[in-house]
């Protein structure tokens, strides 16, 4: 006999994202049609308006950032989320598009042909300076006459190629934003030519023509190239484009050099890898604390033992290995240091920099950075203290050499505890 017991058809609608509203506008500047995504929190504006927090690639990454505003607004901090995508359904268009909005120009040396993909062409990349003059000078406004904003709290957000552009904006552009968070940052690009940038920036900061919030987050997986496997790509393949792209290596680099700079009341870097999460499945978790930074501004003190990579198994699997015994190389530079102490394995970022016999330097934490004192030099053994009032006050003695881009030794906590310390160039 037939069933007559089948299920009822399905009335379906579209799917619309609480508090959100969106329009497409065509940029004078860039000749592009944008389309745009707006969350306003059911809240009603602060005195000096509501901060905004604009995304790139919002076709993907607004979703999120809609749901994460959402969720503040419940404790009391609202901000509108301003996402910038594009007109389409089409993932390959997407990403052709956000290619040339998102990257600065680029010589075709520097475009490297990618697996299953058609041979780069420089016509489609290079356009990220006009992308950047479209928000702030013809979108920025546009928000502006439609909703009360706080013009002093503005936020950039971007991931991969996103975040590559956001830094690529605070680089040259430090002044447009008050914070800037850049999630996953490809800086592998052409050669890493974003670094090239540092040296005006950091003149910027130190005669206080700005103070910039700066957040750098990446997955602590994206370099494992189990973790990582792009369509069309082999194993092999991958394991030569992780080597290559150095995406930890390269985020943790930039980051020290940043946290380097002596500037004003206001500047501060931070850096954070996610544990457990990869180039990809790191999105949510980099929107999340995005928000937080640009909403809580000031986080609870930790002890800078807190890690930057969280645990060992942050580190790598898949790096370059260290040179041969015997093989040296200069001191100074970024260098992540591992440290096996009674609070358990915590992980530190310091720069250091040789002059003769001297040796002076910073440790990057997660509040802040602090000065290394009476540092000593000598052929590749190295030495310095470091004073911390977390957990307890107390003062830490490092001794160690550097072997090649390895760096080792042991940490003397007071007069009876001591620890051993390693680490790699970053």
């Amino acid at each position: 006999m037939p069933d007559d017991r089948s299920p009822p058809a399905l009335t379906q609608s579209q799917t619309l994202i609480y508090g959100a509203s969106q329009f497409d506008m065509s940029s004078v500047r860039t000749g592009r049609t944008y389309r745009v995504f707006v969350f306003r929190p059911p809240l009603p504006p602060p005195p000096s308006g509501y901060p905004v927090m604009v995304v790139t690639d919002a076709n993907l990454s607004f979703p999120i950032a809609a749901t994460m505003a959402a969720t503040f607004a419940l404790s009391g901090k609202a901000a509108i989320v301003v996402g910038v995508g594009y007109p389409t359904d089409d993932f390959m268009q997407l990403v052709a598009l956000r290619n040339r909005d998102l990257t600065p120009p680029t010589p075709l040396s520097g475009l490297r042909q990618s697996p299953g993909r058609p041979p780069p062409r420089p016509e489609d990349f290079g356009g990220a300076e006009d992308f950047y003059r479209f928000l702030v000078e013809e979108l920025r406004p546009a928000i502006a006459a439609a909703h009360p904003v706080d013009a002093d709290q503005q936020t950039l957000y971007g991931h991969s190629m996103g975040g590559l552009f956001t830094l690529g904006v605070l680089l040259t552009h430090p002044e447009s934003f008050r914070n800037f968070v850049a999630s996953s940052p490809s800086l592998f690009w052409n050669d890493r030519a974003t670094f090239n940038d540092c040296p005006g920036f950091a003149r910027k900061v130190r005669n206080g023509a700005c103070a910039p919030r700066v957040l750098i987050t990446l997955g602590a997986d994206e370099q494992r190239v189990s973790q990582m496997l792009l369509p069309g790509a082999s194993r092999e393949q991958m394991k030569t484009l992780v080597r290559e792209w150095r995406m930890v290596d390269n985020a943790r680099d930039l980051a020290a050099r940043l946290a380097s700079i002596k500037g004003g009341t206001g500047y501060s870097v931070r850096f954070h890898a996610f544990d457990g999460e990869d180039h990809l499945t790191v999105l949510p978790a980099s929107i999340s604390r995005a928000m937080a930074f640009a909403l809580r501004p000031s986080p609870a003190k930790r002890s800078w033992l807190n890690a930057l990579l969280p645990s060992p198994n942050a580190r790598p699997v898949d790096a370059q290995d260290p040179p041969p015994n015997g093989e040296t190389s200069r001191i100074d530079g970024a260098w992540e240091i591992t440290l096996s102490s009674p609070l358990g394995v915590q992980s530190s970022t310091l720069v250091l920099n040789t002059d003769g016999a001297t040796l002076t330097g910073t440790a990057m934490t997660q509040d802040g950075v602090r000065e290394i004192v009476r540092g000593k030099v000598e052929g590749q053994s190295v030495a310095w203290e470091l004073s911390i009032t977390q957990p307890v006050s107390m003062t830490l003695k490092f001794t160690g050499a550097v072997n090649g881009d390895r760096i080792s030794g042991t940490v003397k906590a007071g007069a009876f505890l001591s620890f051993p310390f390693s680490g790699d160039r970053g």
